[in-house]
């Protein structure tokens, strides 16, 4: 009985090592080709983005953090416990990382279209390992876990994909840039 228990153990510290990784190479692109190009970005850090725009004394990760807080106790109560504890830690691990790194490196801006590329392809592989272990980094992307669970016939990315659209709408509004929307639609 103990060899399966140490399996199932090994299993759960294999899918949090991967969790972690993909939440930490998140935050990097994120603060590496989002923030510093002034590209929106979908969900609840698209909104953090605004609201850190106009009060920079609020960081993104936090703010993150606790925005998400309403998601998760919804989600518990539809989805169940496993889920929420490995997105629980993929959004806490990503919202740290995204405040503890804006300030340790000086992310310069590049050539927004770049950014948009290569940020999308580190953000899409991250999102994508951590989706593999069966986890979300909270925000848009637990929203949409939850309206999967309502429209069982729409694939997850279109979901996702729908939510955060409507983030980087609301973010070159308050930004007053269009081309922070259409990059955004790029990346």
């Amino acid at each position: 009985m103990m060899p399966m228990k140490q399996a199932m153990l090994k299993k759960t510290a294999v899918s949090y090592f991967w969790i972690t990784v993909g939440s930490i190479l998140y935050a990097i692109g994120f603060d590496w080709f989002y923030t510093p190009n002034l590209i929106g970005f979908g969900g609840i850090t698209g909104v953090g983005q605004v609201v850190n725009a106009y009060l920079p004394v609020i960081p993104i990760g936090a703010f993150v953090f606790v925005l998400n807080i309403p998601l998760f106790i919804l989600g518990w109560k539809l989805i169940g416990g496993k889920l929420l504890v490995s997105s629980l830690y993929a959004m806490f691990i990503s919202s740290v990382f995204i405040d503890l790194l804006t300030p340790l490196y000086d992310w310069q801006p590049m050539e927004p279209l770049l950014a948009c590329i290569f940020g999308g392809l580190l953000m899409g592989a991250s999102l994508g390992v951590v989706f593999l272990q069966g986890a979300t980094t909270g925000g848009t992307d637990l929203a949409a876990r939850l309206l999967k669970l309502k429209f069982k016939w729409l694939p997850m990315g279109k979901l996702l994909m729908g939510v955060d659209l409507a983030v980087i709408v609301l973010v070159a509004l308050f930004f007053r840039n269009l081309n922070t929307a259409l990059y955004g639609l790029v990346a």
